[in-house]
């Protein structure tokens, strides 16, 4: 009875440690792109076994606002069977007038009419006069012109 409960954990050991390296065989290894302002404008992201045969997986592309903040990321995944980037997502950054992050819109991308959709999703932050968070109201709209909706938030 001993042996076959030392023989059984022996076994559930070994079995823990080859499912483990299966999942672990690919790692993931980035490469970033920087601007001179030091500024990462690109960052993509490979899997691949010992950094050998990479294969892509996704990719950011990040722009800026004259005062270095971020404004928009565009998220693309690879597409490995027409050997292209397709976007996938969209981020765009509102900040007021003292820098802080002010809101937050995620929109997806339809590769069917090949178009950003016109549903967004909203964050919004809200502070006090201190410049102390209060708030992060979250909503969707649907819009056709996001540059004039997003000026009506600005804060002046």
């Amino acid at each position: 009875m001993k042996t076959a409960i030392i023989a059984l954990s022996i076994a559930i050991f070994a079995l823990a440690g080859n499912i483990n390296n299966a999942f672990s065989m690919d790692n993931f290894y980035k490469n970033e792109e920087i601007n001179k302002a030091g500024q990462i404008t690109k960052t993509t992201v490979c899997t691949g076994e010992d950094g050998k045969n990479l294969t892509p997986v996704k990719q950011f592309e990040n722009k800026y606002d004259n005062n270095g903040k971020i404004r928009e990321r565009i998220l693309s995944v690879w597409d490995s069977r027409q050997s292209k980037w397709n976007a996938n997502k969209k981020y765009q950054y509102e900040y007021t007038l003292d820098g802080q992050l002010q809101m937050l819109s995620y929109t997806t991308f339809n590769d069917s009419k090949n178009v950003w959709e016109g549903e967004i999703k909203y964050a919004m932050y809200i502070y006090n006069s201190e410049g102390n968070l209060l708030l992060v109201d979250y909503f969707n709209i649907e819009n056709k012109d996001y540059e004039a909706l997003a000026s009506d938030f600005s804060i002046k």
